[in-house]
């Protein structure tokens, strides 16, 4: 049975929020529809999967290459070392690391690829909008990667809101 490791991006494998950036360099880049759905969540106007649903789909035109690797490389640039050993000591020729994060998909899934995983961020799957966040990243998980086909070895995550998809896991970290 294929062994998947599950390892969250932002405050876990590297030591900022990767979102928030995203958001701040379209904002300094003019972005005014960014800016407007920033403002009605920092009004407690909308809620925080809305607020990532609306951000993913204003910006998913101005995703261009430059962008896209702009931000793969800074985070590729800043993953922490020391969490990439403890996911390497739990990593053998049977197992699938898979970056899983809240963060937007389209980066997401450039920084696994640059790492040789598989990767999922908030995005859309199967023409239904998955904000990869506690509850709603443990129901992606278990059905793209049903625990009757992988045995589900190692996951790492800062969040509180991961514990239950954390305990699933033969092995968990939490980051403080």
């Amino acid at each position: 049975m294929k062994k998947i490791n599950v390892i969250d991006l932002d405050n876990t494998l590297i030591p900022f929020d990767s979102f928030r950036y995203f958001v701040l360099e379209k904002i300094k880049s003019g972005n005014l529809t960014v800016f407007f759905y920033t403002f009605l969540r920092k009004l407690n106007l909308m809620s925080a999967g809305l607020y990532k649903y609306r951000i993913i789909h204003a910006t998913k035109l101005e995703i261009n290459k430059e962008a896209l690797s702009n931000i793969t490389n800074n985070i590729l640039e800043s993953l922490n070392n020391e969490k990439m050993y403890i996911i390497q000591e739990n990593t053998d020729t049977n197992t699938e690391n898979i970056l899983c994060s809240a963060s937007p998909d389209a980066y997401v899934k450039k920084v696994a690829e640059a790492l040789g995983w598989e990767g999922y961020g908030s995005g859309d799957y199967e023409n239904k909008f998955y904000h990869m966040y506690g509850q709603n990243k443990l129901k992606f998980l278990k059905t793209k990667f049903p625990q009757s086909e992988y045995a589900y070895n190692f996951a790492m995550s800062d969040s509180e809101t991961d514990l239950e998809l954390l305990k699933y896991f033969r092995k968990w970290h939490i980051v403080k």
